[in-house]
């Protein structure tokens, strides 16, 4: 019983062998490669064509679009706290990007590009 015209499309930093084997066969793989820091700053300046920021979230992201996006969901948030006027009292802390399904055979694992492992 399947359901006609429907596609499921994931992601992962796995290898194709890393996957349980139930998932290698019944996926098709596609290699994707990730975009340039150029076409990540072409996205974030559509939003935010003032911001000198972007250039160092593109480039901090190194083709990880998600991770551009929450950097300039960040700018937005202190531009908008600076015109506000409130005094932002903490430096604003890197985000962190966490696992959220194991498909792979190896554990979730907490990123952090700023701490070393």
């Amino acid at each position: 019983m399947g359901i006609e015209g429907v596609t499921v499309a994931c992601t992962s930093n796995c290898k194709l062998r890393d996957f349980e084997e139930r998932f290698q066969t019944r996926f098709q793989a596609f290699e994707i490669a990730p975009p340039t820091t150029e076409d990540i700053v072409g996205l974030l300046r559509r939003y935010l064509p003032d911001e000198p920021e972007v250039v160092n979230a593109a480039t901090f992201a190194d083709g990880n679009v998600r991770q551009a996006l929450l950097d300039a969901k960040r700018l937005v948030q202190r531009s908008q706290q600076l015109l506000a006027g409130i005094t932002v009292r903490k430096p604003l802390q890197p985000l962190r990007a966490t696992a959220n399904l194991n498909l792979c055979q190896r554990r979730p694992t907490t990123l952090n590009p700023l701490k070393p492992t």
